[in-house]
């Protein structure tokens, strides 16, 4: 067994090749072991890349809206998980112009949405899940994704002002509108779009 390796006390990673005829490969393919006349091998180790997780269709798989280029996710404070957009994810415009952020999404969720940083991304593709943990949602009042557009400065260097990203919802399934991009319903300034799960769930424990 390589060194470095910790294997749980008693288990023999062997037991059930002992009556094959692979007997001399490492399942586990850690180790080095030897063939038949005594070479030492090393079997190659296969990690296989991990799939996407949009579950069923319950209103809280969330999805791009438009094409464009996955720039990854983040949280908006790093410090502070109950503050701001909470984890959010980034798509810009294959023209670079303007960019998509939605927040309050599930960091693992994301993480594991079979993107990768650049990749390109079409109207529909996957992206994450909202949070459900108030304490790791940002500042939110309930489950939902907070989309946003902003344009890039004239000078190309930094985002500017946000704009109206106009009213599809990222969560095709099972959703509704619940702010508007300008203002709340009580009229204050709001710089995005709301929607949420028409069915809600229990909440966390």
């Amino acid at each position: 067994m390589r060194k470095g390796y910790l294997v749980i006390e008693a288990t023999n990673w062997y037991s059930y090749t002992n009556n094959n005829p692979v007997r001399y490969a490492d399942p586990t393919g850690l180790s080095e072991v030897e063939d038949a006349r005594g070479r030492v091998t090393h079997p190659p180790l296969t990690l296989e890349p991990p799939e996407p997780e949009p579950s069923k269709p319950d209103g809280y798989n969330v999805y791009s809206i438009s094409d464009g280029i996955y720039k990854g996710g983040q949280w908006n404070y790093s410090d502070n998980h109950d503050k701001g957009l909470g984890y959010y994810v980034v798509v810009e415009d294959e023209d670079g112009k303007y960019k998509y952020n939605y927040g309050h999404l599930n960091e693992d969720s994301v993480k594991n949405n079979g993107l990768e940083k650049d990749d390109e991304v079409k109207k529909g593709d996957y992206l994450g899940r909202i949070e459900e943990d108030d304490e790791e949602a940002g500042n939110s009042s309930g489950p939902h994704v907070h989309l946003e557009r902003r344009e890039r400065d004239e000078d190309g260097k930094k985002w500017g002002k946000r704009v109206d990203p106009g009213k599809e919802s990222p969560l095709i399934d099972n959703s509704k509108n619940t702010a508007r991009f300008g203002k709340y319903d009580d009229g204050s300034p709001h710089d995005g779009i709301d929607f949420a799960p028409e069915v809600k769930k229990e909440p966390l424990e």
